[in-house]
């Protein structure tokens, strides 16, 4: 991968970064099949980013999350005391 320099940014392909060589990156996948092809390609999109950098990859599967509609109990806007 050819490195090429911005300003005070290094550049590696898509990925700029500013100074610090650690990213923290979050895939959210939302196919029914955990192995299936975006698996596979969220993997190779973070193989090329950890060429480059120290990343940390947080992967969340939305088929198996459970989501709920909202209840109205307004939780979300005023938090129990404690």
């Amino acid at each position: 991968m050819s490195q090429q320099v911005c300003g005070n940014r290094e550049l590696y392909g898509a990925f700029c970064l500013y100074g610090e060589k650690h990213m923290k990156m979050m895939a959210i996948i939302g196919s029914p099949r955990r192995d299936g092809n975006t698996a596979f390609l969220i993997d190779r999109v973070a193989e090329g980013a950890a060429s480059c950098a120290d990343i940390e990859l947080d992967t969340l599967f939305v088929a198996e999350s459970t989501i709920s509609y909202c209840s109205g109990c307004l939780t979300c806007t005023f938090p129990p005391p404690g």
